[in-house]
């Protein structure tokens, strides 16, 4: 531990190479202030069903546990292993992926209406629908016009 930016980490793998923990360790030794993540994933061997579960590296649960308190994640797939729900103490987030594995929408909890991305023939995002702006992508650059007209 030193140097300009210190940090000391700990980490656990399960059989299968998923890592199954991580510790930050507070840097001046206190174990009181370190913070710990654990994350569970799908059975080793397992199939992806589409019933949410993902498949044998998909991950389940995360849990992160630490001095500024607890926060538990959860995730579903869908039959193709996209992620389709992810839900934390806020809400669900939802998403819908379109016919080339593409995300199409995302909503989140307490949002007034949806995300939705368009994409040109290569894949590339082209526009990015947020409640409120449209957002247009070419290469680098990002024009944002907003519901007032505002660009």
């Amino acid at each position: 531990v030193g140097g300009p930016a210190p940090y000391w980490n700990t980490y656990s793998y399960d059989a299968t190479g998923n890592r199954t923990g991580l510790v930050q360790h507070d840097i001046t030794g206190n174990s009181l202030a370190d913070t710990t993540v654990t994350q569970t994933f799908g059975a080793a061997k397992s199939t992806n069903t589409g019933t949410g579960n993902g498949g044998a590296h998909a991950l389940l649960t995360s849990t992160t546990a630490g001095p500024a308190g607890t926060k538990a994640v959860s995730y579903q797939y869908d039959a193709k292993g996209n992620t389709t729900a992810i839900t934390d103490p806020g809400g669900t987030t939802k998403l819908t992926w379109n016919g080339e594995d593409k995300l199409d929408t995302l909503t989140k909890p307490g949002q007034n209406g949806a995300t939705s991305y368009l994409y040109d023939a290569d894949g590339n995002q082209l526009i990015r629908r947020n409640p409120g702006k449209t957002t247009l992508t070419l290469a680098t650059d990002e024009i944002t016009l907003d519901s007032a007209g505002t660009v």
